[in-house]
């Protein structure tokens, strides 16, 4: 079963009020094509029981016309709308999204390492585990198995 969409398009396929694009663009089914000769069945049918003239034929189509017309320029400031309103969205999220990283607060280091290389010791300073390490660079020997 077609959907409502796809039943309207068979209706105006089967009265021939879809331009050459449109017509393109249909996806062509074997239910829509059955669809699109029981709506042509209808209206033959209904053509026979109920002749019309001329002038009234025409006055019927250009109502028919008229109401589609109106039902596709209503489609087309909807769609410009949404369209603009993304212009708009997009960009905003990418400047939100940059100023978060941006501003995002650096944690001081953990470690911190002091070389003092006259005196030749090497002093590190963990922060997280609150240790203070220091080391020796240039030990020099005092002893015969000492060392400073």
């Amino acid at each position: 079963m077609l959907d409502a969409t796809q039943e309207k398009l068979a209706y105006e396929y089967a009265l021939g009020l879809l331009s050459a694009e449109e017509q393109h663009s249909i996806q062509y089914t074997a239910e829509f094509d059955k669809r699109v000769e029981e709506i042509q069945l209808e209206l033959s049918t209904l053509q026979f029981q109920s002749p019309l003239d001329e002038a009234r034929r025409d006055q019927i189509w250009q109502q028919i016309n008229g109401q589609i017309s109106q039902e596709k320029s209503a489609r087309q400031p909807l769609l410009s709308t949404l369209f603009a309103r993304w212009i708009y969205v997009v960009p905003l999220m990418f400047v939100v999204f940059g100023s978060f990283v941006l501003l995002e607060k650096t944690q001081a280091p953990n470690i911190i390492n002091i070389i003092d290389a006259q005196a030749g010791w090497d002093v590190r300073a963990d922060m997280q585990k609150q240790q203070l390490l220091i080391a020796s660079i240039n030990p020099m020997p005092i002893g015969k198995n000492e060392v400073c």
